[in-house]
């Protein structure tokens, strides 16, 4: 069974593309950040990041949000 996941854009969200599997075999899908400037972190540092939506994540399931795998390793 596939669950269904629903989505709600916010006002700040209007030109951005919904979360997606960017290639065959992905395990999570690419969520894009809902910024309009770059943001820098220091190392070891932290920071919310607005997404722009609204997630309903049905029963039995979790949602995660990781950094992507390859800048993590060059960049900590």
């Amino acid at each position: 069974m596939k669950p269904i996941v629903r989505f709600v854009r916010l006002p700040h969200n209007v030109d951005l593309p919904l979360p997606t599997y960017e290639t065959s075999g992905s395990a999570g899908m690419d969520l894009p950040a809902a910024i309009e400037e770059s943001i820098v972190l220091e190392s070891l540092g932290r920071t919310a990041i607005p997404t722009g939506l609204q997630i309903a994540i049905p029963d039995g399931f979790e949602g995660q949000v990781r950094p992507r795998s390859g800048l993590a390793s060059r960049h900590g």
